[in-house]
């Protein structure tokens, strides 16, 4: 049997199309693993801000986070590691310094693995356990925001 050139070429374009469409798809999944990751260090800014402008407050929220992370973390790199020292220091690597909430594994967040949210009382919220992580089930992750009167920063319970 013969294939003519035009099957052949149709059958190469067929072949080439595919891999580009299964390439442009993967390069979605990213986009939206990174803008989930984007939109959870976004909104936990937005409602610590919100926490933090009232005089006394205690909201339980929960966040979307990409499927790929197993836990939030808050850490203070200035105190002493009391908990889960390998993952300690897995986020000591990639800090820059003033960050001081992490997605962990390190790379689950495509890029943004890490932010400083302002306002937060680090010290206070790990006070027990530094790094203090909060599991992630299904996707999803759920942490109790507080101010007491009095008191001018928030922390996590």
């Amino acid at each position: 049997m013969q294939l003519s050139f035009g099957m052949i070429f149709s059958i190469f374009l067929i072949v080439v199309l595919m891999g580009f469409g299964f390439y442009v798809i993967m390069q979605f999944l990213d986009f939206q693993t990174q803008a989930t990751a984007g939109i959870f260090f976004d909104d936990l800014q937005n409602d610590v801000n919100n926490v933090w402008r009232s005089e006394e407050s205690s909201i339980k929220v929960s966040y979307n986070v990409p499927s790929s992370v197993e836990y939030v973390c808050f850490v203070d790199f200035s105190s002493a590691v009391d908990n889960l020292e390998g993952i300690y220091s897995e986020l000591e690597l990639i800090s820059s310094g003033d960050k001081n909430v992490f997605v962990y594994p390190v790379g689950s967040g495509e890029g943004s693995d890490g932010k400083n949210v302002l306002h937060l009382d680090v010290p206070k919220t790990v006070r027990r356990d530094n790094p203090k992580c909060v599991k992630a089930i299904e996707g999803k992750v759920e942490v109790l925001l507080k101010k007491n009167y009095g008191e001018s920063l928030v922390y996590i319970e």
